[in-house]
């Protein structure tokens, strides 16, 4: 791939580093240019964005929904992940689902930049590799990505962040789950040609890929094409080195939504261990399937609409029972709880175990362990002792667990407590010596 840097950047021999980062350093190398010379600015709106997806549980994706259980045709399946939607292309940039934030030419700081405060730094090695997945494995698409805004490829993906893009718990276990903070995870590809012959391209596409659509640039002037990945395409990024989304089996529709896939797909929404999925089929449609996260008067009425009216055939009627019990299913988790409440357990909880506690930070404090592993042993007992109690006083008996993102906040504010207690006793204690 030497000749096909060199024929762009005169110094690429002299900027090469190590290899999965050569084409980022051969562009870095022109930064910082002025943007008016480079194609997608930062700051300037994206103009090849990912495409909303509508829910399963949507009025929206309803028709779409019933068009499927009909056919009952096969459909792929990947884990959605609950991070950024975030994308880059082989001209440079990086973009947020709506603007561009950091390019390698413009930015002679790529990489400073935040998205939901975390760097793009570890998306710099991404841009070599997508030439490197043309070259090995799209090289009949006979594109020349060396002409930056006429032809381009896009990584579309999900930016992991420490928490999720809605809390700032990591309550889908991401980083137990191997998903690193930071790190770009693919879910699909964008091509940007250099004319429109639509149809032309659309058919070489569909070479590699079961779900090619067609979609026109936010300014208007240029069609581009999207595709969601699945299996078949998985063994091209593990072998570049790009990490993605956790693709499964392809199932047929209804016994995805039922239970009789192999993956058994909706057990962990009804844990809530993961936020949903992402379906799509060979006739270029997608949908997201997420659990609720507690009802509502517009879904309860949703549910209602669905029962009514979806009950021609054995397939719409298990599909619609299975989403009616994935919905009440959200019954069982508490999603709310009285802030006053948890203070005052709390204090209870601090009131009842007080003598207890401060002997043993007074014992810690004489043998000087105030800093040691013990003292950290011991706080993590009083953390499990209080969290154990305290949750158990805040459930309901009418419900059986709690959400996950609310338990971690309850657990958050215990720890905390606990830690200025402990602080404040060791403050103490000092100002007696």
């Amino acid at each position: 791939m030497v000749t096909k840097y060199k024929q762009f950047f005169p110094n690429f021999e002299r900027n090469n580093m190590c290899g999965e980062n050569k084409f980022a350093a051969a562009m870095a190398a022109r930064a910082p240019r002025h943007p008016a010379h480079v194609d997608s600015p930062i700051g300037s709106p994206l103009n090849y964005p990912w495409p909303k997806i509508p829910g399963a549980m949507s009025v929206n994706g309803a028709p779409l929904m019933l068009k499927a259980i009909n056919e009952n045709k096969k459909w792929f399946v990947s884990r959605k992940l609950d991070g950024c939607n975030v994308c880059i292309s082989s001209a440079g940039w990086v973009g947020s689902r709506h603007q561009i934030i950091d390019h390698l030419e413009e930015n002679a700081e790529f990489g400073k930049k935040k998205i939901l405060q975390v760097t793009v730094e570890k998306l710099r090695p991404l841009f070599g590799k997508i030439f490197d997945l043309e070259e090995k494995y799209l090289s009949d698409l006979n594109m020349d990505l060396t002409s930056f805004s006429n032809q381009q490829i896009i990584l579309y993906g999900e930016l992991i962040l420490p928490g999720t893009s809605n809390s700032k718990f990591d309550v889908y276990k991401n980083k137990e789950n191997g998903f690193q903070v930071g790190n770009l995870y693919v879910f699909g590809m964008g091509f940007v040609f250099q004319d429109r012959k639509t149809i032309r391209y659309e058919n070489l596409l569909k070479k590699y890929f079961q779900n090619v659509q067609v979609h026109q640039s936010v300014d208007g002037f240029s069609p581009y094409f999207i595709v969601p990945l699945n299996q078949k395409q998985k063994h091209w990024f593990i072998d570049l080195d790009i990490p993605t989304v956790e693709f499964f089996s392809a199932e047929k529709f209804v016994d995805i939504f039922t239970r009789k896939n192999k993956g058994n797909l909706k057990g962990p929404l009804e844990s809530r261990l993961l936020e949903g999925y992402v379906l799509h089929d060979n006739t270029n449609e997608m949908i997201k399937w997420k659990y609720p996260f507690e009802r509502t008067l517009y879904h309860d009425a949703l549910i209602d609409a669905f029962i009514n009216e979806w009950n021609e055939n054995d397939n719409q009627i298990k599909v619609v029972n299975s989403l009616e019990h994935l919905y009440k299913y959200c019954d069982c988790y508490l999603t709310q709880y009285d802030k006053i409440d948890l203070k005052e357990y709390m204090e209870q909880f601090m009131t009842h175990h007080q003598v207890t506690f401060d002997n043993s930070l007074g014992d810690l404090w004489n043998r000087q362990l105030h800093n040691s592993s013990e003292k950290t042993f011991f706080f993590n007992c009083m953390l499990e002792h209080a969290q154990t109690k305290i949750l158990h006083q805040l459930l309901p008996m009418s419900k059986c667990s709690y959400d996950p993102k609310i338990k971690l906040e309850i657990i958050d504010y215990i720890s905390k407590y606990l830690t200025r207690y402990i602080f404040d006793y060791f403050q103490e204690a000092a100002k007696d010596v």
